[in-house]
């Protein structure tokens, strides 16, 4: 019984969601695209979809990202800190890949947008399942189907057949950690996707912030400061071993 319950604890899931903001300019011309993802292991899974389906019912919200609507400041906040608190106590984590305005103009196609950052996410994510010795499966919000279509086919053909490759060593082959097939889920069901939300629209708006102000160049590991919000879930980002954010839990392509 002992040696069952030890395989299972091997063997445990990570759920990685991921939800995705529209191309963005500011003043200065300078285009950016990110992807959030919201990490989140399988014993917690269903206690955090629960609590956060109670602060809707609390506050009469059929979806989180009415919080981006006509709301008080001070419901926002006092929402905001609850949702944190949740996905904190969950021991939910966020990473984050923001395409720039260089890195986008190589982009011929929005699926090839989506897919360059995605690929990012799939590499940090399988970095995390490899030191937790843990298998993983990714949870995408729903786009239009024909890019759906295309995604899947990028994605199954890079997880089966790509390795991570770090400092000219391959780390091992995603599929070795990594389900291949993507999942698409339509946010209105999934309250997880709706929180991934807001932590993305968080951000996205210190990054627009940044950019009016600086043009070109602005500290990522001083990002919070430009949003109240993405103060609040700053926390959740991954950090390096010297709690820095930049490239864990934040990459950016300029």
């Amino acid at each position: 019984m002992e040696l069952k319950k030890r395989i299972y604890r091997v063997l445990k899931m990570r759920f990685l969601f991921i939800d995705e903001s529209e191309k963005q300019k500011n003043r200065y011309q300078r285009y950016f695209f990110s992807l959030c993802g919201l990490m989140v292991d399988e014993e917690n899974l269903i206690s955090l979809n629960n609590e956060l389906n109670k602060i809707k019912e609390e506050y009469g919200f059929s979806n989180l990202k009415e919080l981006r609507g006509g709301i008080s400041r001070e419901i926002k906040l006092e929402v905001t800190h609850k949702v944190f608190q949740i996905l904190s106590s969950n021991d939910a984590e966020v990473i984050t890949a923001i395409l720039g305005d260089i890195a986008l103009k190589y982009v011929t196609t929005v699926n090839n947008v989506y897919f360059d950052a995605l690929t990012f996410l799939i590499e940090r994510f399988f970095i995390h399942l490899s030191k937790e010795n843990k298998r993983g499966i990714i949870i995408f919000d729903s786009v239009d189907k024909s890019l759906e279509n295309k995604l899947r086919n990028k994605f199954y053909d890079y997880i089966s057949t790509q390795p991570l490759v770090m400092y000219s060593k391959r780390k091992g082959y995603f599929r070795e950690k990594i389900f291949p097939s993507i999942f698409f889920s339509d946010d209105e069901h999934t309250t997880i996707l709706q929180a991934t939300d807001l932590i993305a629209t968080s951000l996205n708006s210190a990054v627009w912030t940044a950019l009016q102000d600086n043009g070109k160049k602005f500290s990522v590991e001083k990002l919070h400061e430009r949003n109240e919000y993405l103060r609040i879930y700053w926390p959740l980002f991954v950090k390096s071993p010297k709690g820095r954010v930049n490239g864990w839990g934040i990459k950016i392509w300029w």
